[in-house]
């Protein structure tokens, strides 16, 4: 899993990675932390699909799907995730907790 802020132009910027994803992803934290998280996803639907759900995202509202992460060696895995939004007061949101699985 991950945690990610939103960014103003509309992407994820990752703020923490537990171990089992790095591990999963074949990076270490300090690779993960600061970066985007679209270049993690092969195809550039699921990162659009994620694009067109940020700004309508609402709590108890998670972005569900499949397909395929690219790891740090350039092969990919197949995996299913859940993006569950973390939003302010006024229903902003803030953060996406990422959770994936393998």
């Amino acid at each position: 899993m991950f945690l990610a802020e939103r960014q103003p132009r509309g992407g994820l910027r990752i703020i923490f990675v537990n171990d089992s994803f790095c591990t999963m992803m074949g990076r270490g934290a300090a690779e993960l932390i600061g970066s985007s998280a679209e270049p993690l996803h092969a195809s550039r639907a699921d990162v659009a699909e994620l694009r067109r759900w940020l700004p309508r995202a609402k709590p108890g509202q998670p972005l569900v799907g499949d397909g395929f992460l690219l790891r740090a060696d350039g092969t990919t895995i197949s995996a299913a995730w859940s993006f569950d939004p973390l939003c302010n007061r006024r229903g902003k949101l803030t953060h996406v907790v990422a959770t994936y699985r393998d």
